[in-house]
């Protein structure tokens, strides 16, 4: 992403955090309303997840069990 012409520091914004459910709510408290948060990785999560599936389905357990 850095190495993009186009970047510029800071936009996007680019956080490593862990544990993966401190890196969802980084992504909530980072958004303002109406933005779409994207989570992408960098690397596979073979050493949390079994698969991508789990993965998503731990990302959506996160999210719903939020108070509006």
């Amino acid at each position: 992403m850095k190495a993009a012409p186009e970047y510029q520091e800071g936009f996007p914004e680019i956080l490593r955090v862990s544990p993966f459910e401190k890196a969802v709510e980084e992504a909530r408290d980072h958004a303002a309303e109406g933005d779409v948060v994207t989570l992408s990785p960098a690397c596979a999560a073979f050493d949390q997840f079994k698969n991508f599936m789990e993965r998503g389905k731990t990302f959506k357990a996160i999210v719903n069990s939020w108070q509006e």
